[in-house]
């Protein structure tokens, strides 16, 4: 099929096309308004050597990562649902935590997500409160020229929403919706053209009678001779 085959069975069926593209829209705002909704919460921690040391800056870029693997740790989590009373078990709750280490600004960033958005402030604050306590005991142990410093950037606020996201997903089921309607388009044009623009292409194949016709708008009909 050519451009403008395709642009012709989009202007002959468009109305088609509009209304796969409206009716998936519609589904996919009401599916999302069906979902539970999830709210995140974030905090970010400041990881800064002791000294300006270029070595040990290294070394610290190389601990994040470590540092994020700690705070997702089953240990962590039985800390934080004793402190908050969350009445959840360490399996439950460490898929709700994520951290991510950003090693060019010496910073980890803490995310927890709930279905309410004050739990989510609460797990994420708590996380971040329980790793400096338990970093700030560790130092006492290691030479100040080795210490690295964790402190909280700024406390977590209230969640806000994740997901779902209601008005991008009515968008994606809207273009899903305009390419499903453009490929049944051109599908009907095929068909309109290829297998049902005379009656001899129902009757052939089928082996089917043909009862009657519906003539063309505007055409004159036959007179029989005589």
């Amino acid at each position: 099929m050519t451009l403008k085959d395709f642009l012709q069975a989009i202007g002959r069926w468009g109305g088609v096309v509009f209304a796969v593209a409206v009716l998936s829209a519609v589904s996919a705002w009401g599916w999302s308004g069906l979902v539970p909704p999830v709210y995140r919460a974030e905090v970010y921690l400041n990881v800064w050597p002791s000294t300006l040391e270029l070595g040990l800056q290294e070394s610290i870029r190389s601990l994040l990562r470590n540092y994020a693997a700690s705070i997702t740790s089953r240990e962590m989590a039985e800390a934080i649902n004793a402190r908050l009373q969350l009445d959840l078990t360490p399996e439950a709750l460490r898929p709700k935590i994520e951290v991510t280490p950003l090693e060019d600004e010496f910073l980890l960033r803490i995310e927890a997500q709930d279905g309410d958005p004050f739990i989510a402030q609460d797990i994420a604050q708590t996380a971040a409160e329980i790793f400096v306590e338990t970093m700030r005991t560790q130092m006492l142990y290691t030479e100040k020229s080795s210490r690295v410093e964790v402190s909280i950037r700024d406390a977590a606020l209230p969640g806000t929403l994740h997901k779902p996201k209601r008005g991008l997903n009515a968008l994606a089921g809207g273009a899903f919706g305009t390419l499903a309607g453009g490929a049944l388009a051109v599908w009907f044009a095929r068909l309109e053209a290829e297998y049902i623009r005379h009656g001899r292409d129902l009757t052939g194949p089928l082996h089917l009678a043909l009862l009657g016709a519906i003539p063309r708008v505007g055409g004159s009909p036959r007179r029989r001779p005589g």
